[in-house]
């Protein structure tokens, strides 16, 4: 049974990949009867994207063994999946052992083909990590927080306490902030053990911002000068994880 996925919407996918695509050049998609799963870092080793598609986002999925490893450069894979609309169905098949068809197919049939690529596989560290703090933000809120500190500053600290979860930038004599009091509407949730607060870099949060669009809200889980976690999910239909080190000034 040669390899065949088939996602009822083509657009979670391309959304998906462009939520990768900033922060990761090239990786390997694995495909398995439970559904897509794609984790790996930067070069920098500053953040790492985990990505999880559930079985559910496919009308079909064959899988040969335990594992299809769809190894691409994510440029060339966006590309093509810039020119999906919503009423597309999109399919992914292998051609030959180092080609990649993507079909998009509506009332006509479009097909691309790309080459599989050859790397080394990425040793991506296992993370346990022990959060202070989660605040579930709406989408808009975080965005707004990210493009507003950017005015002032290239950082931004993530604070929250049992009151409420802030962002803050500031530079030599600008800043900017936004709370979000516990009781606002955009604070869907807020669970504090104890206060906690992080500097991030703007650079990479930017670039993450387009992955929010898979769903309306942000999870945030903080610690003290510790990696921050941010979960986006589309439904129960897929996840996204991205975990970002701290900047840390001596």
């Amino acid at each position: 049974m040669a390899f065949k996925a088939v996602f009822l919407d083509a657009t979670l996918f391309r959304d998906a990949v462009r939520a990768i695509n900033d922060l990761i050049a090239e990786g390997i998609f694995r495909f398995t009867s439970d559904g897509l799963k794609f984790v790996a870092t930067d070069p920098t080793m500053v953040a790492m994207v985990d990505l999880y598609i559930s079985k559910d986002a496919f009308e079909e999925l064959n899988v040969e063994g335990e594992e299809e490893q769809i190894p691409v450069n994510l440029d060339n894979l966006l590309a093509v999946l810039k020119r999906a609309k919503k009423a597309d169905r999109l399919i992914l098949e292998k051609e030959q052992e180092n080609r990649l068809a993507v079909v998009l197919e509506s009332s006509v049939k479009r097909k691309f083909v790309i080459p599989l690529i050859d790397m080394e596989e990425q040793k991506v560290p296992e993370l346990n990590l022990q959060f202070l703090g989660t605040a579930e933000v709406l989408r808009q809120v975080v965005e707004e927080g990210i493009t507003d500190a950017a005015v002032v500053s290239d950082t931004i600290m993530f604070s929250m306490d049992q009151d409420k979860f802030v962002m803050t930038g500031e530079g030599d004599l600008s800043k900017a902030e936004v709370v979000v009091e516990k009781g606002s509407e955009a604070l869907i949730s807020l669970d504090v053990k104890e206060p906690a607060k992080s500097k991030f870099s703007l650079d990479y949060l930017k670039k993450m911002i387009k992955g929010m669009k898979l769903g309306d809200l942000v999870k945030i889980s903080l610690g003290n000068d510790f990696p921050m976690e941010m979960e986006i999910k589309a439904g129960e239909l897929a996840k996204l994880k991205y975990v970002l080190a701290p900047r840390v000034e001596g």
